[in-house]
This record gives structure tokens, sequence and C-alpha cells, in this order.
């Protein structure tokens, strides 16, 4: 009798495991379809912010050339260099200026209005002594952006 009521408990104990074996295999197959959704949701945010990237590349591209030429020089009454943005156009250019350094990781933005056949500089007296290596962003509405590195 004791050999039936232990084969009748190692049966049930061979069920439950089988049973919950099946449950940890279904949480594990949940647990995996969430990851490959979630990797999905990733994948589809990268390729739509690729995409936004691409099209703003190719209007950029349409876009002519700003009619600007950057130079510079020292500064005669503060430290360090004065850029010189001086406009080839016909017409006033309303310009969004960014003078950034990666070696300070500062930056400061400009508005300045370019007269047509003009020049604007700015410097330390505007409050950004320029020194190799820092850069200008200069855009206006209609033109392609333009990146400019100061002594390179």
């Amino acid at each position: 009798m004791a050999s039936k009521g232990v084969a009748t408990i190692a049966a049930i104990a061979a069920a439950a495991l089988l049973i919950g074996g099946g449950i940890a295999y279904t949480v594990s197959q949940n647990q995996a379809a969430n990851k490959a959704a979630a990797a999905k949701q990733v994948a589809d945010a990268e390729i739509a912010a690729a995409k936004k990237a691409a099209a703003e590349n190719e209007r950029a591209l349409a876009m002519p050339d700003l009619p600007v030429k950057v130079s510079t020089r020292k500064a005669m009454l503060g430290s360090g260099l004065v850029a010189q943005i001086r406009n080839f156009s016909g017409a006033e250019l309303a310009l969004a200026v960014t003078a950034s350094s990666s070696a300070t990781s500062q930056f400061k933005k400009f508005q300045i209005v370019v007269p047509a056949g003009g020049a604007i500089e700015i410097g330390h007296s505007e409050g950004w002594p320029f020194t190799t290596g820092d850069e200008l962003l200069i855009t206006e509405n209609g033109y392609r952006p333009m990146k400019v590195r100061i002594g390179g």
C-alpha cells in the first residue's frame, strides 16, 4: 500500500512540475515578446528620426549658399580675434550667428543685420573674443546654413 501512495505522490509531483514548467515557459515567452516589441519601437523611432534628418539635409542642400564670407583680424582694443562677416548680396541679410568654443563648451548667439554689400564685425567688444578653433554657425531663412572654423 505504501508503494501505491508513493507512486501517487510521485505522479502528482511530476504533474505539478510539468504544469509549473509550462507556466514558466509561457512567462518567458511573454517576456521575450515584450522585449521584441520594445526593440521594434526603438528601431522604428530611430528610423523615423533618420528619415527626418535626411529630409532636412535634402532641403538644406536644395537651398542656395549664404552670400557671405567670413574672415578674421586681430582685435585692436581687446583680446583675441574679430570675425568679419561680409554680405556679397544686393539685399540686407538678417543673420542668426552662434559662436561656440569646443575648448570651453561655451556659446553665444547673435542676431545681426548685414547691409547689402556691407560687413559686420563680432569680437571682444560684442562679448566674444574669438580664438583659433572657435566655430561660427550662420543661418538665414532661405539659405543653406554655413559653418566656419576660425583659423582653420
